[in-house]
């Protein structure tokens, strides 16, 4: 039984324009942005570009069963090494999955960074919200003592949803 086994192709032209259908969306662009050494040297796509007739369809085509919208964010970075997308968590999740899947472990991880960078701003966000209600209610605390007379120092405890978040010991003079 007679195995095929794909020949490389042959590079005699590097900017040989690539035809790549994506989930139903055709691309184009060349063998040098699918390879993209700098960048992502051991990509999918630069692999299956070394093996012509092994994945063309009949019209010529590489397909690749992916999301095409996803995808055009992923070629767009090997032409240009920048990502252009929104800080969306969502859309960077999906930005992450597809790396992943054209093994681009560059691009995977400047993703995550961004998620991991995304996350961390909405947990300070959400400490920043609890300390303002902390403050709100620490001021309420705060009338309620009587400065007329020395009482030094005072134990301050501040909580947040029944939670001690600050305690510290003031110092009072008069």
């Amino acid at each position: 039984m007679l195995q095929h086994q794909p020949q490389p192709a042959h590079d005699c032209n590097h900017n040989e324009v690539v035809r790549l259908n994506v989930g139903g969306v055709t691309f184009q662009t060349t063998r040098t942005t699918l390879r993209a050494s700098a960048l992502e040297p051991h990509s999918f796509l630069s692999r299956i570009i070394q093996y012509d007739s092994a994945h063309r369809n009949a019209a010529g085509c590489f397909f690749i069963d992916r999301c095409g919208e996803r995808f055009r964010t992923v070629l767009n970075y090997l032409r240009t090494g920048a990502i252009h997308c929104t800080n969306d968590a969502a859309q960077l999740r999906a930005l992450a999955e597809e790396a992943e899947f054209y093994c681009m472990d560059r691009l995977a991880a400047i993703v995550r960074r961004e998620l991991d960078r995304i996350a961390l701003e909405e947990q300070m966000a959400a400490m920043r919200n609890e300390c303002n209600c902390s403050a709100k209610r620490t001021a309420v605390i705060c009338k309620n003592i009587d400065f007329s007379t020395p009482a030094s120092p005072v134990d301050v405890k501040i909580t947040a949803n029944n939670r001690l978040d600050w305690e510290f010991r003031l110092d009072v003079d008069f």
